[in-house]
């Protein structure tokens, strides 16, 4: 009967459940909670906080424009005539030079004159007429061939009818030359200085005692200095006037004369 009592107990603990002996729990209130919309916000709490913009100012309203008067039309402009191709392309006239400055250059060029030479005092005919033949041997020795040469020692001398080469013109010679190129040389009036009368020509003379040629010595006188040049043509054109063709020199000095300096100056000459 135990048994069975205590299986009974057991069978009603099953369906009821043990008896509470304890008390009843405290039930708490229910707390409201507040959902964020914007979960991003709260997990970059770190980012630095942003301004917001600010409101843009609005503009005062235009005030209304006044109304202008229309305006008269611009007159056509009276269309110039284009000046000819030719007077395009000629250019514009140069403005002329201040007549100061050349004053200046005139005046330098006057006080830069040199002082006239004194003269010197007459020379000797014999040192006059040297200054006129300055120079009477030949310009350039013309060396003779070997074959010439052992043929002149191999054939016997003949006699001397030819003056030797180191002979000298004598003064009456030179004396006679003169007279003949003064007479056919016309010197030019009016030159500056008496300088530019003196030339010194480069002669070659024929056998026949005619001038083959007639050159100046300073041609770069020649071809700066009008007046040295007129007195340099009347020179050349003295040696080849019938005149003076031939030239008054012994025809037996050949080798003396056939190449010379001849120096035409008007204080010697006349």
């Amino acid at each position: 009967m135990i048994s069975i009592g205590l299986h009974l107990v057991v069978f009603l603990l099953v369906i009821f459940g043990l008896p509470h002996f304890k008390s009843d729990p405290v039930i708490s209130e229910p707390v409201p909670i507040e959902l964020v919309a914007d979960i991003g916000e709260l997990t970059t709490t770190n980012k630095p906080p942003v301004d917001a913009p600010k409101p843009k100012e609005q503009k005062p309203p235009e005030p209304p424009k006044k109304t202008e008067p229309p305006k008269k039309p611009p007159e056509p402009k009276k269309s110039t005539p284009e000046p000819p191709a030719e007077e395009k392309l000629k250019d514009p006239p140069k403005p002329d030079k201040p007549v100061e400055k050349v004053t200046d250059k005139a005046e330098k060029k006057i006080e830069k004159k040199p002082e006239p030479k004194k003269e010197k005092p007459k020379k000797t005919e014999e040192n006059d007429f040297d200054s006129l033949l300055k120079d009477l041997t030949p310009t350039e020795k013309q060396q003779p061939d070997t074959d010439a040469v052992s043929k002149k020692m191999t054939e016997p001398t003949p006699s001397p009818n030819v003056s030797r080469f180191s002979d000298v013109l004598s003064m009456s010679e030179m004396d006679a030359l003169r007279q003949q190129l003064s007479q056919c040389w016309s010197v030019m009036a009016g030159a500056a200085n008496a300088e530019d009368q003196v030339v010194e020509l480069s002669v070659t003379v024929n056998a026949d005692r005619t001038v083959a040629n007639a050159k100046v010595v300073d041609m770069g006188k020649y071809s700066s200095n009008p007046f040295f040049r007129a007195a340099a043509d009347s020179a050349m054109r003295a040696l080849r006037n019938p005149n003076c063709t031939p030239l008054n020199v012994p025809p037996q000095k050949y080798d003396q004369w056939h190449q010379m300096r001849i120096v035409f100056d008007p204080k010697e000459m006349f």
